[in-house]
């Protein structure tokens, strides 16, 4: 599996727990959606994202690198960089 091919499945996994665990359509759950408006989410939900991505990377995130976030696709890519490393891109 490419490194991109592993980026667009993650991607698609990351929108699905997204989506489950906010209990949002998948189908708004896009790279272009923005969190507070789009979404709803608000400081406390996003709070709770910042929480489930450190969990799922095993260490603590730098929150105000993160501030600047405000797409899923953003929120993804900054979780990506820690995660991306982990792949890889000789596994099948």
């Amino acid at each position: 599996m490419s490194i991109e091919s592993a980026k667009d499945a993650g991607f698609d996994s990351f929108c699905l727990v997204i989506s489950d665990y906010f209990e949002l359509p998948r189908s708004i759950v896009t790279s272009s959606a923005r969190l507070d408006d789009d979404l709803g989410l608000d400081s406390l939900a996003f709070l709770e994202c910042i929480v489930m991505l450190e969990e799922a990377a095993g260490h603590e995130l730098e929150v105000d690198a993160i501030a600047t976030v405000r797409t899923v696709g953003e929120l993804f890519d900054f979780y990506w960089q820690f995660v991306g490393s982990t792949i890889d891109p000789g596994t099948p």
